[in-house]
């Protein structure tokens, strides 16, 4: 493993208090996406699906922890779908808020096409956040298709959301 990760730091996290701190409910189901928000995460494409999944599954919520230019895309698509409601947008978070962003999550959503190490993805998984991801370098070397998540051969709404329920 190029970057490892200290597992125990990631076992433990404050899930309602951290949807507390960000209105969502405790029972609410919420779809997860941590990185850099660009278009070379395949932002247009993740953010599409999710929406897809909200519009399906009204008491869920989709947390999007990062920075970047696509921000205001990630906004007006859930915004054009009348679902920014179930949007939160929380910025980057640091040390116990990273980890209790990854807590808060039921299941940590990832469309990069070309990772070097998808740390973010062994980050969720060491938090126990099942993964669903379209394969591609980087991801394959983490995920295990239906073993810790969904690895989704080919970029499709239709399999993503299918794969997210």
């Amino acid at each position: 493993m190029p970057t490892g990760i200290w597992i125990n730091e990631f076992s433990r996290g404050a899930r309602k208090a951290f949807h507390k701190k960000h209105d969502i409910p405790t029972e609410a189901f919420v779809v997860g996406h941590l990185g850099r928000l660009a278009a070379e995460k395949n932002l247009d494409f993740l953010s599409e699906a999710v929406i897809k999944f909200l519009e399906r599954n009204k008491d869920a919520y989709f947390l999007v922890v990062g920075k970047g230019p696509y921000e205001d895309t990630i906004r007006e698509i859930a915004m054009g779908k009348g679902l920014s409601q179930q949007l939160r947008l929380v910025g980057v978070q640091e040390g116990k808020d990273k980890v209790d962003a990854y807590h808060a999550m039921d299941v940590f959503a990832f469309a990069s096409q070309s990772e070097t190490q998808g740390l973010v993805l062994t980050e969720a998984l060491a938090s126990k956040v099942p993964v669903v991801a379209v394969d591609a370098c980087g991801v394959r070397e983490v995920v295990q298709d239906k073993v810790n998540g969904r690895l989704l051969m080919r970029e499709d709404v239709d399999e993503f959301v299918g794969a997210l329920i």
